[in-house]
């Protein structure tokens, strides 16, 4: 099931598909195969410039610029991703523990793998092939354990036993507690115990995060930044980035969609009450504290820009960028058509940070 959650809002004028792709660098290869106007148009330049950075880059900084047209999509206490970061760390580091450090999956591949996979698509084909085709194929050639986290930020959790994604550190602790329910093949043995061991123990996790947010908000009577949830999954995690950052993802998203008594997907009020109340936004795009003309409807869409901004970063120890801006992009235009760029202000401002953000990252 595909959360379908962005807000309507008007498409912003005074941009044309010519100038835009003029805008990107790359109207020569793009213009030829755009779609439908200006998404596609900017769907195609992302795909086609893939394996040039510039473009790349150009191509991002481009769909910002028009998501910042949109209306009411600037907030006011919004703080650069990297920023956010770097407080998380600097937290867990005063608590002596390990060394923070960043790591990929081991079967991870860079950028010039995915380029081949598309060179080689297309050298089978007679005719250009539409963007979903190509970017079908990236999908299907992801390493094995990057499938489930890409979807991860997209699909309905319906129970606490689905907080424990693989390459997350919910997954990692789960495993090194329980040795005895993996196989030797690294799999799970399926059986009866397994599935209420995970919801007793999802379950605990959640609710003793969601009580230390509370009891930290009632003490400086402001709502928490994701650096402190951020810097409590390190401290979890023994200094790991990677998993720690997927963890502040998938809490982030249980918190705006789940009941944390029950597990249950069931997002409405007091979804939204509880984020408005305890977890600050900092994220470009409409401020969900604010008073929206939709009340129910936008704001249960608001609340998950810090976990869609969360997953794109946690995506850096399964993809390399290029690969990330182009599933990211892929996911905002599936609904572009009908809602614009509004919504999707913070989601793009993350893709755009972030070469600097794995810069940062992996200098640990």
């Amino acid at each position: 099931m595909t959360i379908n959650s962005d807000i309507q809002e008007e498409k912003p004028e005074g941009i044309t598909r010519r100038n835009f792709l003029t805008l990107a660098g790359i109207t020569t290869i793009a213009a030829p195969l755009a779609l439908k106007g200006l998404e596609s148009a900017f769907y195609q330049g992302l795909i086609f410039g893939f394996n040039n950075p510039t473009a790349n880059d150009s191509a991002t900084s481009i769909a910002l610029r028009i998501g910042e047209m949109a209306p009411n999509s600037e907030n006011l206490e919004y703080r650069p991703m990297i920023d956010i970061l770097e407080e998380g760390i600097a937290t867990y580091k005063l608590e002596s523990g390990p060394q923070p450090f960043s790591r990929r999956i081991d079967d991870y591949k860079g950028v010039d793998y995915y380029i081949d996979v598309i060179d080689k698509y297309r050298s089978e084909h007679l005719f250009p092939q539409p963007p979903n085709k190509l970017v079908g194929q990236l999908v299907s050639n992801f390493p094995q354990g990057a499938h489930e986290a890409y979807f991860q930020s997209s699909m309905a959790n319906n129970s606490f036993e689905e907080l424990f994604t693989a390459g997350s550190g919910f997954d990692k602790r789960f495993r090194k507690k329980h040795p005895e329910f993996i196989h030797k093949s690294g799999l799970y043995i399926n059986n009866d115990k397994i599935g209420q061991i995970m919801y007793e123990e999802g379950k605990l996790e959640i609710n003793e995060l969601k009580l230390m947010i509370e009891e930290k908000k009632a003490e400086t009577g402001a709502p928490v930044s994701a650096s402190y949830i951020f810097a409590h999954f390190l401290k979890g995690n023994d200094g790991d980035i990677s998993n720690s950052i997927f963890d502040t993802a998938i809490f982030l998203k249980f918190m705006a969609r789940n009941n944390s008594d029950t597990g249950d997907f069931v997002p409405n009020e007091n979804n939204v009450n509880w984020y408005r109340q305890n977890i600050k936004d900092e994220y470009q795009g409409q401020n969900y504290t604010s008073t929206l003309e939709d009340e129910k409807k936008s704001a249960i869409n608001l609340i998950g820009k810090p976990y869609h901004s969360w997953n794109l970063v946690s995506m850096l120890q399964f993809l390399p960028v290029e690969v990330i801006r182009i599933g990211g992009i892929q996911k905002q235009l599936s609904t572009f058509s009908e809602q614009g760029l509004g919504k999707t202000r913070a989601d793009i401002q993350t893709l755009d940070d972030l070469k600097k953000i794995e810069s940062f990252l992996f200098s640990f």
